[in-house]
């Protein structure tokens, strides 16, 4: 078992790590990315929108968000504990370990999709009271899972290796893009297009980005001298390292898909009109959630550096930075919210600007994840992941049971209110386990503050 943890002790910074400027640019390189994605995303959601009915608009998030979804599931959580097999390879100059580490976690991604992907098309399939549109898009969405699970975890080892552009760029810009274009051939060369056959077209891009990142993943690891020319099987017991991803799994699912599992829990109460207007306010509300998380994740292998060192000074430097930017970050997108956001919805059509009230909730609660701090991350670089099991299950039952009590009696809102819930609950009790346990204090606060301003 790999483990990073190490007692703290107040030292000298450690030298290597990314500076403030470094951060910046490294962030706002990736923002740029999403800002690019999310216009693409937006302009296509603008376009089906217009070219379809609100119900059509909300099979296609139900297809995505259920695509999103497995494909959390299928990495068996194994992308959060990429950085610390990282850390420990360019430490230790053990190629053969980091490669045997990636080969075990895509056979168990395989082996596991293999068998939730069957069961699920079983499900879709005998569910009686689906209609053929409806099959043929949840289909779609559950064949092109293992793909984006796959990516999920190249994207993972990416980014820990500071390849951001190859950790983000795929999803992010490549794949709305292509999506985009797909829309466009579709409307000139079959104006009545239905939603399926973007569903459906939807899962060759996915597998052509999903080779393409690998093979440049592999490229930049042979160069860097770690990539085994034949690595060999992970050797010793695998179910303590499973174990350990495995804690993280439900934390995954919060983390990359809250909003896709928000989108199920609620869209299952409310008509096919108001599942769309509350997915767009959804796509808008995580801009700002990927902000925060990019950051923080931009950030996670100076984080581990300095756990691994046991530089507290270090330490607190790297969080206040994160946390300071995402707050900023979250805050802007609140304020634009509030000023803005009438007339960002009625880009997609008059109908979507009753969802304002709900679209300055779920901003909201974009905000209180800032606040909490990236206390996930600190649990798996610290070794003490399985205490977020839980949690994130006590959550999850949280946020079904608020959505089923708030969703059909307040509508969009009352989805956001639960939502808000849920946000500003376990992101807090997390943080407050890190520091129980570790002396560490992931929540943004005056001593961060002291640290950055000490500091620059």
């Amino acid at each position: 078992m790999t483990d990073i943890a190490s007692p703290l002790r107040d030292a000298k910074p450690a030298t290597g790590a990314l500076r403030f400027a470094g951060l910046l640019r490294s962030s706002g390189l990736v923002l740029g990315a999403r800002f690019a994605g999310v216009g693409l995303g937006l302009f296509m959601q603008v376009l089906l929108a217009r070219l379809m009915a609100p119900s059509d608009l909300g099979l296609f998030f139900m297809a995505m968000s259920v695509m999103m979804v497995l494909s959390i599931v299928h990495t068996l959580g194994y992308p959060m504990i990429v950085p610390r097999i990282v850390v420990d390879a360019l430490r230790d100059r053990t190629p053969g370990a980091l490669a045997a580490f990636m080969g075990r976690a895509r056979r168990d991604l395989l082996a596991i999709s293999a068998v939730v992907s069957a069961l699920a098309l079983a499900g879709v399939w005998l569910w009686p009271d689906l209609d053929h549109a409806a099959r043929l898009c949840l289909s779609a969405g559950i064949a092109a899972a293992p793909f984006m699970a796959v990516m999920r975890l190249n994207g993972s080892l990416a980014n820990a290796m500071r390849r951001f552009s190859l950790g983000f760029v795929p999803d992010l810009v490549v794949r709305p893009l292509l999506l985009v274009a797909l829309i466009a051939i579709l409307w000139f060369v079959a104006p009545q297009f239905g939603v399926a056959a973007v569903v459906i077209g939807h899962v060759p891009i996915v597998i052509g980005l999903t080779v393409w990142q690998a093979a440049r993943i592999r490229r930049h690891l042979v160069s860097q001298g770690l990539a085994a020319p034949d690595p060999k099987p992970a050797s010793g017991n695998p179910w303590p390292m499973r174990r350990q991803a495995g804690s993280m799994l439900v934390a995954m699912l919060f983390t990359g898909v809250v909003a896709d599992l928000v989108l199920i829990f609620s869209g299952a109460m409310m008509d096919s009109h108001d599942v769309g207007v509350f997915g767009v306010c959804l796509k808008i509300a995580m801009i700002a959630a990927f902000a925060v998380q990019t950051v923080q994740q931009i950030a996670v292998r100076d984080t581990a550096e300095a756990v691994r060192s046991g530089d507290r000074a270090m330490l607190a430097l790297v969080l206040g930075r994160a946390n300071g930017l995402g707050v900023g970050l979250a805050l802007a997108g609140l304020a634009g919210t509030v000023l803005f956001g009438r007339f960002v919805l009625s880009i997609f059509g008059d109908a979507f600007v009753d969802g304002y009230a709900c679209l300055v909730i779920l901003m909201a609660a974009q905000l209180l994840r800032a606040l909490a701090g990236p206390a996930l991350q600190m649990l798996a670089l610290v070794g003490q992941e399985r205490i977020s099991i839980p949690v994130f299950g006590a959550s999850l039952a949280m946020l079904a049971v608020a959505n089923a009590a708030l969703t059909p009696a307040f509508g969009i809102e009352g989805a956001a209110v639960a939502f808000l819930v849920v946000m500003g609950g376990w992101p807090f009790v997390l943080s407050w386990i890190v520091r129980a346990r570790t002396g560490i204090d992931p929540i943004f606060g005056l001593g961060q503050l002291r640290a950055i301003t000490g500091r620059a």
